[in-house]
């Protein structure tokens, strides 16, 4: 991979054929390590109220049709959002190698975190670790060109959060004992609010 990009927040044949074209890349057999890796993150804060988070197959296809466009800027439309993406030379690297370097730029923001309700520089963290955030979805694209800019052969990996975080004003977390504030039907598996039909 020769460099990396973020950017925070209809399957259309017209796109397809315009010279930024794009290949969906098949991640189905990554969905469980997204999960797993979203998880550990937010295992670590010391949060009242952090929930798992769980994979959306709904959330996933918005953010496959997003990619698709190869449009590398916030599409707005109801979801929080992790973008990013890598180019390459030769042939693409396996899609969990992009997937986990993409995922780790997010994760690396966790210095650049004040503790308080502006994410500044780590909206990309504050979204990963945003405690009323349930579910998840992701996609990646390989993309010719990228519609905004001059970067060719790039993968363009979007997940995007449902309720999505990233509120003004507002903490991520509420900072305490974990699990102590999880709510009717939850239990605390791994130090996460987890609904009780469900196992981590």
């Amino acid at each position: 991979m020769n460099k990396a990009h973020l950017f925070f927040g209809s399957y259309i044949v017209a796109v397809l054929l315009q010279c930024y074209a794009c290949v969906l890349v098949d991640i189905r057999n990554d969905q469980q390590a997204i999960v797993q890796m979203h998880n550990s993150i937010r295992r670590q804060e010391p949060a009242a109220n952090m929930n798992a988070l769980v994979w959306d197959n709904n959330i996933a296809n918005k953010a496959a049709r997003w990619t698709e466009t190869c449009n590398f800027e916030h599409q707005g439309r109801g979801y929080g959002e992790n973008l990013a993406y890598t180019t390459f030379n030769g042939s693409p690297p396996p899609s969990r190698n992009v997937v986990k370097s993409l995922f780790g730029l997010w994760a690396g923001e966790k210095p650049l975190w004040g503790r308080d309700t502006e994410c500044g520089a780590a909206c990309h963290y504050t979204q990963l670790i945003w405690a009323t955030t349930t579910r998840v979805g992701c996609a990646l694209s390989r993309c010719k060109r990228l519609r905004n800019g001059t970067d060719r052969n790039a993968l363009y990996f979007a997940c995007f959060y449902s309720p999505p975080g990233n509120y003004i004003g507002q903490l991520p977390f509420i900072v305490g004992e974990r699990c102590s504030q999880c709510g009717n039907g939850m239990a605390c598996v791994g130090g996460l609010c987890t609904r009780k039909n469900r196992e981590m």
